[in-house]
C-alpha cells in the first residue's frame, strides 16, 4: 500500500509542479474545440442559407413557369382581335394613300415647268440670254428698268465669282 501512497504523492506532486502547463495545455484545448465549433455552425449555417435561397429560386422559377404557362392558354377576346384587325386595315389604307400622294407629288413635280421653279432673278437672266432687251425684261416682268438692270448686273457678278 505503500508504494500505491508513493505513487500517488508522486502524481500529485507533478500535477503541482506542472498546474500551469496543464491549465495552459486545458484551455488551448477548449480554444480549438471552440474554433472548429464555431466553423462547424457557421458552414451549417451557410448551407442552410443556400438550401432556402435554392428553395426560394426555385418557387419564384416555378411562378414564371405558371404564369407563362397561363400567358399561353389565356386567349385574345374577339372584340379585341376585331379591333387590331380595324387597326391594320387602317394602316394599310394610309400606306396607300401616302403612296398615292407622293406619286401626285411626283407627276406634278415632272409637269412643272422648269423655269417656275427658278426665282425671278434666274428668270430674268435666263430671259436676257435669250436675246430680251432690258425694256423688253421690264414690262414682261412686272419692273422698272433700272431694278431689272441692277438685277442682271448683280447676277452677272455672282456667276464671274463662281466661275
Amino acid at each position: 500500500m505503500s508504494d500505491l501512497m508513493d505513487i500517488i504523492n508522486l502524481l500529485i506532486n507533478f500535477f503541482q509542479a506542472q498546474k500551469l502547463y496543464i491549465c495552459l495545455g486545458l484551455g488551448l484545448f477548449v480554444l480549438i474545440i471552440g474554433v472548429v465549433l464555431t466553423f462547424v455552425l457557421r458552414n451549417i449555417a451557410r448551407a442552410e442559407k443556400d438550401q432556402k435561397e435554392t428553395t426560394d429560386n426555385q418557387a419564384k422559377l416555378k411562378n414564371l413557369q405558371d404564369l407563362h404557362h397561363i400567358g399561353d392558354e389565356r386567349e385574345i377576346p374577339d372584340e379585341l382581335l376585331t379591333k387590331i384587325n380595324k387597326l391594320m386595315e387602317l394602316g394599310e389604307q394610309i400606306k396607300d394613300s401616302l403612296a398615292r400622294i407622293e406619286s401626285n407629288q411626283a407627276k406634278a413635280l415632272n409637269n412643272y415647268p422648269e423655269e417656275s421653279l427658278l426665282t425671278l432673278d434666274e428668270r430674268i437672266y435666263q430671259a436676257y440670254k435669250k436675246g430680251l432687251g432690258v425694256s423688253e425684261l421690264a414690262v414682261e416682268f412686272g419692273r422698272p428698268k433700272g431694278e431689272v438692270e441692277l438685277i442682271l448686273n448683280l447676277y452677272k457678278s455672282k456667276l464671274r465669282k463662281e466661275g
